[in-house]
This record gives C-alpha cells, structure tokens and sequence, in this order.
C-alpha cells in the first residue's frame, strides 16, 4: 500500500450531475503554476477522478461524484416520476433527528400512496367508455390502463403499500374494462360511483391538509416546534397534494383534448359531462380555477423574488433570498387555502345544494393545466437552482428505503474516499459545496478520524436550510471553516461560533474556482 507524503483535497460537489473529474478540475485552476495529470482511484469498484500535480510536495486533488447515481431522466417521463418520487420523499420523510412527529403523518402517508395516486384512472375510464366507441373506445382503454401500469412502474421501489394499491387499482381497470367490453350497461353505475369516489378524495385531502395545519400549530404553541420548523412541516404535508394535483390537472387536459378530437358523439359528452358535474360534489370550475389561480400565483412570486433578489444591494442579496424563502411558506400555505375554502364553500353533496352544471369540463382543466406557465420561466433563472437543492434536501432527509434516497449512498461513497484518503496521505482536507456539504459534515461525524483533517464548507445550506427549518443537528469541529458569499441565496452561516467566513460578494454557483479560496485551501490548520 503506497504512502503519499504529502495531502489530499477531497472535493464534494453539490446539485447537479456534472463529468466526472470536472469539478478537481476546476479546483486545480485555483493553482496555475501547478501542472496535473490525470491519475483515478478505483475503491471497491468505485471510480474516483483524481488529479496528481507535478510538484510532489503540492497536494492531489480527489473528487466525489454523484453522477451515475440513479435519479429521474430529464424527459416527459422522467418529470412525472420526478413529480410522484419527490411527493413520496416529503410524505415519507422521518425526521429521525427529532422526536417531534406529527399525529396526521401516517394519514396522509396511507392516503396519499393508496388513495390519490390511483383514484383518476376509473373516472378517465369512464369517460372513455361513455363517449367513445370501437376503435376510438379500444385506443382510449389502453391508454389509460397505459398510464396506470406506467404510474405503477414509477412507483417502483418505493413502498410496497403503494406497490400493492397500484397493483390492485391496475387489476381492477383491467376487470372494468372486460366488464365494459361485455356488459356495456354497467356504465350507468360506474361512472357516478368513481366521479363521486374523486370528488370525496379532493375534499378529504383539503381535510387531512387542515388536520396537519391544527396539530402543526398545536406543537408550535407547546414550544415544541419553532416558527421555521413549523411552516416547514407544514410544507412537506401539502406539498405532495399539490404537485399531484398539478400532474393530475395536466392529464385531463391532455387526455380530455385528444379524446375529444377522435369520433365522439357531442350529445353523449354533454350527458357525460352532466353527470360529472352531478357528482363531483363541489364545483369544479370555482375551485379547480381558484387552485390553478393559487400555484401560478406562488410561480409569479418565486419570479418577483428572483427580481428583488437581482435588484438588491450585493451585500444583502443573500439576506433577500433567505427571507424570500420564509415568505414563500407563510405565503404558500395562504394562498393554497383558498381551493379548499372554495371546495367548502360550493359543497352540494346529498341535495344540500344541486351543482350549476354549466362548466365545460375540457375547457376548465384545460386553462387549469396553464398553472405549469409560471414554473416553466424558472428553467432558465437561479430558481432552477434552489428547486434542485430543495429536492436534494427532501431525498436526503426521506426514508431510505425508497428508490431516490440519497442518504446511504451519498454517505457511504463519500465515507470510502475518505477512509482511503487518510490511510495513504500525510493530510485530508475535505472541499464540500452546498448540499454536499452536509454530506460531509454528516459522515465525517460519524468516522473514525486517524489523520489529520480539516473540513471546508462553501455555499453550505447547514444553517440557512437544514438547521433553521429541519431542525437538523450541526455539531461543532475545530477543523472546521464556513465560507459563504453574501449573495448566496442558498448557502450561508451557520449558527455556530468561530466557523464562518464570509468571503464578499456572488452568487451561489462558480465557487470551485473563487480564488477568494486559495487563502483557506492553503492554511496549515490541516
């Protein structure tokens, strides 16, 4: 086993999936009197990209990467499974940090996987069935139960709960489908049996989000909740309901207007559409639109603090993206609030009060199904940024048994570079930007250290995410050094003393090569 007399840098980057080796590039340029050679690691079948400079006294630059770990595609497909993955990551987190739980948890969690993912296919089925016939009615079938054994195959590897509904609700749109085929009266009784089955799991959603509100608010009144960590809470209850409803709003769309295009009756769709109307149980257009109205105008706010955050004065840009942040979760559960009070609010359940019936289904989800436009600006802004660090957050605080948990194995790659490196080098410094930062920060609190080490955070969310919302434990080390940009609208200090260094102005990318660095990667406190 060779030794190496001189150190190691261990660079640790954060979101994003960039080329292995690209980051210790990029670190290496921080040294241009320096020539590198590529030289990489193999560890336990795992390759870490590493650079050996010429100067044998000057320390090798190694990285850890997360790029081939699994994770959503970026595609059509890979949105929706990015969508249902990060609605299971907030309803499963565990928070096991903290004995604070919240009563409803298990609630939400059981209706969400058994109940909502699966309660729209027998309604499109239905649709279907009513309006179209033959051909057209053969295609319709098979894209719906499609779209179920899809859904069901993104569901893989997260909880067999989930499993076994989707596996059930697939089973049983296939049996109503050979019954349609064979017993075509059937319909009449279907059809208002799911819309109503629908409406009832809308409004017990809004229920179990009020729930969560109450017990929330009642923990924060005991104390044992603080604000922050309370309007997070909060946030990882809603928050599934939310995207959900947003996938769900863009499929009936898409499914309502090609549908309608294929041959189809206008007098059986208006007979259809009246007995949705009849037994949705609440008025769809006021409240679909009031929810559309509520997620597209959190996309405009997220849009106009983007604007105050680039309008602010560089030495408070990052306090602006922070509290942007807070008032994004005071502002998000407020405006959310409005649906479900429009729900309560045009309730005709029973007689109690009879249904306008003068919506035009395919034009509501249509214009609700606009709500993505606002979001859809944010793909090309820092927003981008902040969304990714946020699910990076949410995967690696969620149970580890779900298919995108991050947390063992982002930990345990990290924990194999560093028992290498310190059995071989003279020296470790640890080089970690945003959330692989509290990957470092996590594990190294959790090894055996035998060599001299010392940890360097930058753009770290430690105190601005994970301390002031989760509630997350941030130890103290003496080798420890918090670098942070006052623009920084994700990393920042951490509440701890003599750790923080606040390096000037920027953002929260491009720190590998801030030369603002080089007065903190070369201190002997190693």
């Amino acid at each position: 086993m060779k030794k190496y007399p001189q150190g190691a840098f261990i660079a640790v980057h954060g979101v994003g999936i960039p080329a292995p080796g690209e980051i210790a590039e990029e670190l290496s340029r921080l040294y241009p009197d320096r020539s590198y050679s590529r030289s990489d690691v193999v560890i336990n079948g795992t390759a870490f990209a590493r650079l050996v400079p010429d100067d044998e006294r000057a320390p090798h630059i190694i990285e850890v990467n997360w790029s081939d770990i699994e994770r959503p595609q970026r595609s059509v497909l890979g949105a929706a499974e990015w969508v249902v993955a990060l609605s299971f990551a907030l309803t499963r987190a565990k928070f096991e940090w903290t004995k604070v739980r919240l009563l409803v948890g298990t609630w939400n969690r059981l209706f969400f996987e058994t109940v909502l993912l699966w309660i729209l296919f027998p309604v499109l089925l239905g649709f279907a069935n009513a309006n179209l016939s033959r051909y057209a009615l053969l295609s319709a079938d098979l894209v719906v139960i499609g779209l179920a054994a899809i859904t069901l195959f993104i569901n893989r590897g997260t909880t067999k709960t989930a499993q076994v509904a989707g596996t059930v609700a697939l089973g049983v749109l296939v049996l109503l489908t050979l019954l349609l085929a064979f017993r075509p009266e059937v319909l009449r009784y279907l059809n208002p049996i799911a819309v109503r089955a629908y409406g009832l799991a809308q409004m017990l959603a809004g229920v179990l989000i009020l729930l969560t509100a109450i017990n929330v608010a009642w923990l924060a009144l005991r104390g044992e909740l603080t604000v922050h960590t309370a309007l997070a809470r909060l946030a990882f209850s809603y928050l599934p309901l939310v995207l959900l409803s947003a996938l769900g709003s863009i499929v009936w769309a898409v499914f309502l207007n090609v549908l309608l295009r294929l041959p189809h009756s206008t007098d059986l769709y208006n007979a259809w559409q009246k007995m949705f109307l009849a037994h949705l149980g609440y008025d769809l257009k006021i409240t679909e639109w009031a929810m559309a109205a509520a997620t597209a105008g959190i996309g405009f706010f997220a849009i106009a603090a983007l604007v105050s955050y680039l309008l602010a004065a560089p030495a408070r840009q990052g306090i602006t993206a922070h509290r942007a942040i807070y008032l994004a979760l005071i502002v998000m559960p407020m405006m959310l609030a409005v649906p479900g009070a429009a729900i309560v609010a045009t309730l005709h359940f029973g007689g109690l009060r009879p249904g306008s019936g003068e919506e035009n289904v395919w034009q509501v989800y249509t214009v609700s199904a606009m709500r993505i436009v606002p979001w859809l600006l944010t793909a090309v802004t820092p927003i981008t940024t902040l969304l990714d660090v946020l699910s990076d957050v949410v995967f690696y605080i969620t149970d580890r048994k779900l298919r995108f948990s991050s947390f063992d194995a982002c930990n345990r790659r990290f924990s194999l570079l560093f028992e290498h490196a310190q059995s071989r080098y003279a020296w470790v410094r640890v080089v970690a930007h945003s959330q692989g930062s509290v990957i470092a920060h996590t594990t190294l609190a959790h090894v055996a250290v035998t060599a001299p080490t010392a940890l360097t955070t930058i753009g770290s969310p430690l105190g601005t995410l994970y301390g002031k919302y989760l509630d997350w434990i941030v130890t103290p080390r003496k080798d420890w050094r918090n670098l942070y940009r006052w623009g920084d609208y994700i990393g920042g200090p951490v509440d701890l003393p003599g750790v923080n260094e606040d390096i000037g102005p920027g953002g929260h990318t491009n720190y590998w090569s801030d030369v603002r660095l080089l007065p903190w990667l070369n201190r002997p406190d190693s």
